[in-house]
């Protein structure tokens, strides 16, 4: 699996675990939809914007990356993102 996939499959399982959709997302990362649904489908994202994205679903940048426990925020919601759906 490659580092874009691993990515793609990680902001999936985020997504998941915080009833969020991908348009609120891309809303709150000030992206298209369109951006966030490469990513999911494992197009990789622009490293500039890689923190943010991180921050948005509450991981570390390393985890999206593959580098971590692979269920380590199965559970957690972030409140950045948990608020910002709410609006």
């Amino acid at each position: 699996m490659t580092v874009k996939e691993m990515l793609g499959q990680r902001v999936n399982r985020r997504l998941a675990a915080l009833k969020m959709k991908p348009e609120q997302l891309a809303v709150n990362l000030d992206v298209s939809a369109a951006t966030i649904y490469n990513i999911k489908g494992g197009h990789g994202v622009r490293v500039e914007r890689l923190p943010r994205l991180a921050d948005l679903l509450g991981v570390t940048t390393d985890w999206l990356l593959g580098r971590g426990d692979e269920e380590a925020y199965d559970q957690d919601a972030t409140p950045e993102l948990a608020e910002a759906g709410r609006s």
